[in-house]
């Protein structure tokens, strides 16, 4: 199972350098230099997938992560908001770049879902502690028996 979040922190890295690569390569296109949402997909990428992943891995070998149906459940819906936070940000990103006029409304919503996956990344994380946290009360349980 710890083979997992070594393949998960490979893969975010990965695409980690292809965001940075695509920001870097797509503006210049473009020739835009202004500030736009692209430049921060690849941090996002790294500190949220590859380290994040890094991080189960050392945890998994100490505590076994994968007992946990909170933590496996909790996991899943990580994976998801991450990505879809990635994807309303890309297209934010391109739009930006892309010079294309869109109504506030429209800003709003690419916005609001960005939003929406960071309050579920929010939600998760704290998640993931508390099954930690269950996690390892059961196994000082285990031991004082």
């Amino acid at each position: 199972m710890r083979k997992k979040y070594l393949i998960f922190a490979i893969v975010y890295a990965s695409l980690a350098l292809v965001f940075g690569v695509f920001y870097r390569e797509f503006t210049k296109a473009y020739e835009y230099t202004a500030q736009t949402t692209l430049s921060i997909l690849h941090v996002h990428y790294l500190t949220l997938g590859m380290l994040f992943y890094l991080i189960l891995f050392l945890f998994d070998k100490s505590i076994n992560l994968s007992q946990s149906k909170l933590f496996n459940i909790s996991e899943v819906v990580y994976n998801i908001g991450l990505n879809l936070m990635i994807l309303f940000m890309l297209i934010k990103g391109i739009l930006q770049v892309c010079n294309v006029e869109i109504s506030t409304s429209v800003s709003g919503i690419l916005s609001g879902f960005t939003g929406i996956a960071h309050a579920m990344l929010g939600t998760v994380l704290i998640l993931i502690l508390v099954s930690f946290f269950l996690i390892v009360k059961k196994q000082d349980k285990k031991k004082e028996n």
